[in-house]
C-alpha cells in the first residue's frame, strides 16, 4: 500500500496511462492478487569487497535513473488504470 506522503502532487513527475502490456498484467492480478505468477526476483552474487553503503548508492542511482522503478499504479475508483511516475520513491534493500 502506497502512503499519501509518497503520493503527493510535488512528488508526482507524470501520469501515464498503461501500455497493453501493462494492462494484461494488471487483468492477472486482479484474477489472483496472490499469484506469483509474474513475480521477478533477482539474487546476485558479487565478488570482491563491496559495502553494504556502495550497494546502497548503486540501488539508489538505478532508482532515480529508471522510470519503471518509481512507478505505482492506481486502478481503484479510476475508469482507466494509470501509471504514476514519482519523482522520488524510497525502496528499501533487504540483506
Amino acid at each position: 500500500m502506497i502512503n499519501n506522503k509518497i503520493l503527493r502532487k510535488d512528488n508526482i513527475q507524470e501520469i501515464l496511462s498503461l501500455s497493453p502490456t501493462q494492462q494484461g498484467l494488471l487483468f492477472k492480478y486482479q484474477m489472483d492478487p496472490k499469484s506469483s505468477e509474474y513475480m521477478e526476483q533477482v539474487v546476485l552474487k558479487i565478488r570482491g569487497d563491496i559495502t553494504d553503503k556502495e550497494i546502497e548508492r548503486v540501488w539508489h542511482h538505478l532508482i532515480s535513473t529508471y522510470d519503471g522503478l518509481r512507478s505505482i499504479y492506481k486502478w481503484e475508483k479510476l475508469s482507466n488504470p494509470v501509471q504514476i511516475v514519482l519523482k522520488e520513491i524510497d525502496l528499501p534493500l533487504y540483506y
